[in-house]
């Protein structure tokens, strides 16, 4: 089994409690990454050990893969693990209060077996492009929350 990690940040110009609550709500994944789909097959609030299926694009097929929250500690981490045929991988937001925005950071360990192991080709292909998805997957994040009026206060009318 080989692996790759790579991560990814961005600043969000809301409270960590906001985004965290965003990203945790499984309903909104398909919203900031390219899940097509996320079907809860645990039909339990966000935690350790709630099951998701993600279901992906790929060559006009949805591919889906299962996916298990595996650590849980709120406005301050979460990660999941997901796994497919010929890979696995780990993903872990984290959540950092800065000044009135928050710095969140997602790390993704990819593990492969077979002969994408031994493929060099793979290896560079596999970090590039998935530290490019993860960056691209944030920005949206970002563009979503901060342009969400619902999450802020009623501006005062009588002002």
């Amino acid at each position: 089994m080989s692996q790759k990690t790579f991560s990814a940040k961005i600043e969000i110009k809301k409270p960590p409690d906001d985004v965290f609550s965003y990203t945790t709500d499984l309903d909104n994944i398909p919203l900031w990454t390219d899940a097509e789909t996320i079907k809860d097959i645990s039909s339990e609030e966000t935690q350790v050990g709630t099951s998701f299926v993600e279901s992906y694009k790929y060559r006009a097929k949805l591919v889906d893969v299962k996916s298990t929250v595996i650590q849980y500690f709120p406005n301050t981490f979460w990660s999941y693990h997901s796994k497919a045929a010929a890979y696995s991988y780990s993903i872990k937001h984290s959540f950092k209060k800065n000044d009135s925005s928050t710095l969140i950071t997602t790390e993704c360990v990819l593990e492969f077996g077979g002969l994408f192991a031994f493929s060099l080709f793979f290896h560079l292909i596999s970090e590039r492009l998935g530290k490019r998805q993860l960056q691209k997957n944030l920005e949206k994040l970002k563009g979503i929350m901060e342009q969400s009026k619902e999450l802020e206060p009623p501006a005062d009318e009588g002002a």
